[in-house]
């Protein structure tokens, strides 16, 4: 009797205590339809038979259990109890190995690398290695005969396999045609993913007799080595020429986005529209994703500038116009992101980073379009990272999960961070050396203006584009509500726990640019005595951008302490740019009156610790804080927050309320007077998260927004349970965030913002709606910043 056949297979009453271990490996037949191999592994133990990774719910079949698996471990959605094809191998040893194929055609795969043609690919052991009871020849036979039932009710979307059942001899010339091995050279353990198993010395790409609407733009092998893949960057690596052209580039002192590679080629039919003229000149971008099954992929374009290189005799200036170049430019490669200190985050993807100057290039992605398609909505995304690090590189900032839904286009970009964009040097302007404010907030606004011109182009509508951000890019589309210069820009809004109130006035800025000028001479001296009596504007037009962060990363580290409540790296009310804080021309009616979703999660400060611990969360900031707020308004504060000044908790709820929540409650108040504005607040946390005393903290909700469940950390964050409910969650506000793109309109369940009521959507395992939550702390906050009124 076979372990098990189809989805009508055992349950919890047939394994004692069983699991689920998934190994994939997603083998290419063809550029334009996947087959994929599921091996799955079940053991024989003392209780029964024993699959080892994820445990079975009460009553749920195995064929669940393996899709879920898929879909938790490996981010594969889409796929049915019917398409799993278990084969029950008759010479299995006490392992009992099973394996079972699907045909995963029109199934994305948000957590496998790609290779450079856009394919996903999941590089497993070798057969060897895996120590399988069966081989290749097993592997094949058992493809073909998924065939059998999958092609009987499905047309072939490649055109290149036969509608009949599929023999061992089709199979091999099909991966002929696609690899160009000869027919009679049976598939082994040191050919390519395509070729059915993993190996990263294949020379093997597609025929040129077949030309591939997914081949990489540069034309270089997809499987050389150097497109190793890197999982946690889900394999978006650098090809052989490009790193040659990093390198030389380099040595030249110049960056690889002012030399990105171009070509001059008649563009092919496959490929026309992926041939885009923007401002500057025409760039050619690449397919990712399945095109099978009327998916469509997507359609992507990196690293295209949207500025003049901040660099030389610009540093310090308001972006200046693209610089044109001639021919076509391959827009297949990430920019440069900003000079920042490189650390191993969670949201950083790509192992190896190149940070530069030279870094204002945006990323579109966009659905692969009819000739008769209207023009869909746009969501441009502003990265995080405290104005300090991040980049589109983040995998935030690739909003793959957007785009195949069909329903928009997705826009990602670099700006200016650090003292490069966000310090205020004016004090040190002169005439002959002009510096400008507000740097990044600039670049932001001059993306926002290429958007408007360039976007139509791609299938976008620019009458109909949604700036959303989260963290410092939340922070950077409330401060676009509030200024001139982002008026007619977007047509809505979402602020994802946003800072509203961190703009601060010119003196306090100037003040923060003078530490750092000292710093970056103290710095300097300590290298070369002499630099101690180098003038300001020389030592910030003349020092090495490493230099520029580390003074940055020193002055962050020390301002908190300085100035509490406040954070160093901010826009400034410099009476230009910004003539009024963005907060009080909201709230006069000033302000860009568009639809907007503002919220928080339900306890920002948690995971503001250590070296991240810039909140007011320390008995000194506190202190300080408590001295500047009126007499009266003490004890209420006291009285909501209980265990201030003896529980580390109540202090960092104290600090992330003060930096997130409740400045996003008053704007929220305050937007609501003039236009639609809708709140959330983000509750729900896997069970590890709330066992270690982080709950539902800081950025939490954006795994899940962006279905990124294949990261290394979610899947640690999740490993004690709560994997459903927090994918459940994500879904629900990504397809809110793209309805609310659409047409401005949320669903009924989440009703209208205003001061009158404040109904605030709680999104938890099961969404509610409350009236003005956490009264008392609003209240209490209320009475205790005053300031909220002048709004310094």
């Amino acid at each position: 009797m076979p372990l098990y056949r189809d989805a009508t297979g055992f349950t919890l009453a047939d394994y004692p205590r069983p699991s689920v271990a998934v190994d994939t490996a997603v083998l290419t037949v063809t550029p334009a339809a996947e087959l994929g191999v599921l091996l799955v592994r079940a053991e024989r133990s003392t209780e029964g038979w024993r699959l080892p990774g994820t445990f079975l719910h009460e009553g749920e079949r195995l064929s669940d259990a393996v899709l879920r698996s898929l879909r938790d471990k490996a981010g594969v959605t889409g796929l049915a109890p019917r398409q799993l094809h278990v084969f029950d191998d008759p010479d299995r040893d006490e392992r009992g190995w099973v394996l079972s194929v699907a045909h995963l055609d029109a199934v994305p795969f948000p957590s496998l690398p790609e290779d450079s043609a856009g394919t996903r690919i999941a590089p497993v052991a070798s057969l060897a290695e895996a120590d399988l009871p069966f081989g290749h020849e097993q592997i094949i036979a058992a493809a073909a005969e998924a065939l059998r039932t999958d092609y009987a009710v499905r047309p072939d979307p490649s055109g290149l396999l036969p509608p009949e059942p599929f023999t061992l001899t089709q199979l091999r010339r099909v991966h002929e045609a696609v690899a160009g091995t000869p027919s009679s050279e049976t598939p082994s353990a040191e050919r390519c993913f395509r070729c059915f198993v993993p190996s990263r010395g294949c020379r093997a790409a597609p025929s040129a007799s077949r030309p591939s609407s997914i081949s990489p733009p540069d034309r270089s092998s997809p499987h050389d080595p150097v497109f190793a893949p890197d999982r946690s960057s889900r394999g978006r690596g650098t090809s052989a020429p490009q790193q040659a052209l990093a390198g030389e580039s380099k040595r030249r002192g110049m960056s690889t986005s002012a030399q990105s590679p171009r070509t001059t080629d008649t563009p092919t039919e496959t490929d026309a529209d992926l041939i885009v003229d923007v401002t500057g000149g025409t760039v050619r971008g690449f397919r990712t994703g399945s095109e099978a099954a009327g998916s469509g992929g997507i359609r992507a374009w990196r690293g295209i500038p949207y500025a003049a290189p901040p660099t030389g005799d610009r540093r310090f200036r308001a972006p200046a116009p693209v610089e044109p170049w001639d021919g076509i430019r391959n827009a297949t490669d990430f920019g440069p992101i900003a000079p920042q200190t490189i650390r191993r985050r969670a949201q950083i993807g790509p192992s190896l980073t190149t940070t530069d100057e030279d870094c204002l290039t945006l990323n579109v992605q966009a659905p692969t379009l009819g000739p008769d398609d209207e023009r869909l909505p746009v969501l441009v995304f502003i990265h995080g990272g405290g104005y300090s690090a991040g980049s589109s590189r983040d995998f935030s900032g690739q909003g793959e999960s957007f785009v195949l839904t069909g329903r928009a286009l997705y826009v990602s970009f670099n700006y200016r961070l650090g003292s490069l964009g966000y310090l205020d040097f004016t004090r040190y302007s002169t005439a002959e050396r002009p510096i400008e404010s507000n740097l990044g907030l600039r670049d932001q606004v001059a993306l926002l203006e290429w958007v408007q011109r360039n976007i139509a182009s791609f299938g976008g509508d620019p009458d109909n584009v949604t700036v959303f951000g989260e963290s410092a890019g939340a922070s950077a589309v409330t401060t676009l509500l509030g200024i001139p210069a982002g008026r007619g820009l977007f047509a809505r809004a979402i602020a994802q726990s946003s800072p509203p109130s961190a703009v601060f006035r010119a003196r306090l800025a100037a003040e923060w640019a003078g530490d750092f000028v000292e710093i970056l001479r103290r710095r300097a001296s300590a290298v070369d005595v002499s630099n101690s009596e180098r003038d300001a504007v020389d030592l910030l037009l003349t020092s090495d951008p490493a230099d520029l962060v580390a003074a940055c990363t020193e002055l962050q580290r020390d301002s908190p302490d300085a100035y509490p409540g406040t954070f160093c790296l901010a826009p400034t009310v410099d009476g230009d740019f910004v003539p009024e804080h963005p907060m009080r021309a909201i709230r006069e009616g000033r302000g860009n009156d568009v639809p907007l979703i503002i919220g928080s999660n339900a306890r920002e400060g948690a995971v503001f610790r250590g070296p991240l611990d810039i909140l007011p969360t320390t008995a000194p900031r506190i202190g300080a804080m408590f001295a500047r707020a009126p007499g009266s308004a003490k004890q209420a504060m006291l009285d909501v927050y209980p265990e201030l000044g003896h529980r580390r908790r109540d202090a960092r709820d104290f600090g992330g309320d003060y930096g997130f929540w409740y400045p996003s409650t008053v704007l929220a108040d305050w937007h609501s007077r003039h236009a639609a504005t809708y709140a959330y607040r983000f509750d729900f946390a896997p069970r590890l998260l709330r066992l270690a005393g982080l709950d539902a903290t800081h950025g939490v909700e954006m795994f899940a927004l962006f279905d990124r469940f294949d990261l290394p950390l979610v899947r640690t964050m999740t490993s004690l349970g709560g994997r459903e409910e927090y994918a459940a969650a994500g879904q629900r506000m990504r397809l809110a965030w793209l309805r609310f793109a659409t047409d401005g309109t949320l669903p009924a369940s989440w009703p209208a913002y205003s001061e009158q009521d404040r109904e605030t959507l709680i999104i938890d395992s099961e969404d509610r709606v409350e009236q003005d939550p956490r009264r008392k702390r609003r209240e209490a906050w209320k009475a205790f910043l005053p300031v909220f009124e002048t709004l310094w």
